[in-house]
């Protein structure tokens, strides 16, 4: 897999956040980092073992980490998604596309149709 230098750098730079936050806040004793390409998108996935959180709670004051990584994920055209349950572990996807400004889902539309 070889994405452009820009978003190496994003997605490095989510990829350290999320273990960054991982080795803080989740107790965890395992995490998995995982990147992949579907052709139209770049996905990282980080996901870990540890005591999750609610997702739908507000941040607690001094806590940017997440809304750091889904600004990064914004300004590529890219999504954030986080899905934590409270003592089952938290899974954190990025998806990067190919094309910034082109939602994956409209990237293969267009593929299709070409």
């Amino acid at each position: 897999i070889e994405p452009p230098m820009e978003q190496v750098a994003e997605l490095l730079t989510v990829a350290r956040e999320a273990l960054t936050n991982v080795a803080r806040h989740a107790d965890a004793r395992a995490a998995e980092l995982d990147l992949s390409d579907d052709g139209v998108a770049f996905r990282l996935e980080v996901i870990d073992d540890g005591r999750g959180f609610d997702a739908s709670a507000q941040s607690a004051a001094g806590h940017h980490g997440i809304a750091n990584m889904r600004q990064r994920a914004a300004r590529l055209g890219g999504m954030l998604e986080v899905a934590s349950q409270t003592g089952r572990g938290t899974r954190i996807i990025l998806t990067l596309p190919h094309r910034p400004g082109v939602h994956p889902g409209d990237q293969r539309m267009m593929e299709r149709e070409a």
